[in-house]
């Protein structure tokens, strides 16, 4: 199971959009038949080194705000 790193101060630094899917997601668990899209990716990555960020943020890009779902019907709830 993955965990989230950090707490909702840290989905802010995603953007307002994507702390509001976040909070959408939260609020409305039920509708994804108990497996909620994981996400915004880039909150469950921990660097050990520093030095790295920018290589990972540049790699990552805009996927980092992105959210995973199991099914293609849940993709469809999240839009």
């Amino acid at each position: 199971r993955l965990k989230l790193i950090g707490s909702g101060d840290r989905l802010a630094s995603f953007g307002p959009e994507v702390k509001q899917m976040a909070e959408l997601i939260s609020r409305n668990q039920a509708r994804f038949g108990g497996n909620p899209p994981i996400g915004p990716v880039g909150a469950y990555i921990k660097l050990k080194d520093q030095r790295w960020s920018k290589a990972v943020g540049n790699a990552l890009g805009r996927f980092a705000s992105y959210f995973l779902v199991r099914k293609n019907a849940d993709k469809d709830t999240c839009m």
